[in-house]
């Protein structure tokens, strides 16, 4: 499901997402002692901080602090720099996820950024902005039309991250393919001109960051198909393998496919180059030739000699010059013939 990176000042802070096999309810409120108030241990919690800055530190702490998480995890939570996935801690699991999506002008991306921590009764989202990533998914679940009521929080954990993988898949096959599809058109038509490199190394440019995007993902779904978790269940756990792991092999043969196909682009631009520059050399060649042996004439009658044919000729001069211009008549008639151009 695309979506839209557009943050809402009018998104509530913190939302509360709590359910059993019988219920499901969503809190939503700025205030955090009132969601947090609606905690039920016996029921799975989803609790989802949006918009969060530094000054909201605090809050964030606390936060980890109710569902029994070290606080000392916040400082991951705030810091810029994504960590690579390491696995689980004893009481829970830690992961983070960035997900590039074109600019308004489409030159460039900016990122849903943000963590998740899964415990065995709570599923914990940090989105660093309120961009309604998972506004849908949270919806659907409200619905009921998922199976969220019938499995813990690690099958929340499944449709996150099969949302970010939904949305990277769109950026690859859908937004990334239609430029590069357009670029293609415009390196082909271009016939090697200077400006098209430009083009071609900014596109480049855009399919760098999904290798770190898709690279992430794959220690996530890695890990959870090869070790075993305490916190993804067999029942969830058929979901990742299902499901996420074919969408994952599709990510990576469709970077490599841009990585190549931008290799391939720059090809067609050097064979341009190379055909324009030949076209140049083929057009100063038949220059060359043709003024040859008018070049062979004119040096021929200026050479300073006494007695020379036609040099007192009263027409010798314009039998000179009509012998040149029948010569280069003559080749161009020739040149023509043999489609030399």
């Amino acid at each position: 499901m695309p979506i839209n990176l557009t943050e809402s000042p009018t998104e509530p802070k913190y939302s509360l997402v709590s359910y059993d096999k019988t219920s499901i309810q969503l809190f939503a409120s700025d205030n955090l002692a009132e969601i947090l108030a609606q905690v039920v241990p016996e029921r799975v919690s989803w609790l989802t901080v949006s918009g969060y800055n530094p000054a909201d530190r605090a809050d964030v702490e606390q936060v980890l602090a109710h569902f029994a998480v070290t606080p000392e995890l916040a400082r991951d939570i705030f810091d810029r720099t994504l960590l690579d996935f390491s696995g689980e801690q004893p009481d829970y699991l830690y992961v983070e996820y960035a997900l590039p999506q074109f600019n308004a002008s489409k030159t460039g991306y900016q990122h849903a950024r943000g963590s998740a921590v899964l415990g065995q009764d709570y599923l914990l989202l940090f989105n660093e902005k309120k961009l309604g990533l998972f506004d849908q998914i949270r919806q659907r679940v409200l619905a009921g039309t998922t199976r969220a009521q019938k499995y813990g929080p690690d099958y929340l954990l499944y449709l996150l991250i099969r949302v970010v993988a939904g949305n990277l898949w769109r950026l690859v096959y859908v937004d990334l393919v239609e430029q590069f599809e357009e670029l293609e058109d415009k390196v082909i038509a271009s016939h090697g001109q200077d400006f098209i490199l430009d083009k071609i190394i900014a596109q480049r440019e855009l399919v760098k960051p999904l290798y770190d995007s898709v690279r992430r993902l794959s220690d996530i779904i890695d890990f959870v198909l090869q070790d075993e978790s305490r916190f993804i269940t067999p029942k969830a756990h058929k979901f990742f393998d299902k499901n996420l792991n074919q969408e994952l092999e599709s990510l990576w043969q469709g970077y490599l496919r841009l990585r190549s196909w931008t290799s391939e682009l720059l090809e067609i631009h050097r064979a341009n180059i190379n055909e324009r520059t030949n076209r140049i050399i083929h057009i100063l060649t038949i220059i060359s030739t043709v003024f040859l042996p008018i070049t062979f004439i004119s040096s021929l009658y200026g050479m300073n000699f006494e007695h020379m044919p036609e040099l007192k000729h009263p027409y010798g001069y314009y039998m000179a010059l009509g012998l040149m211009v029948t010569i280069v008549v003559v080749m161009l008639i020739y040149m023509k013939r043999k489609r030399w151009f």
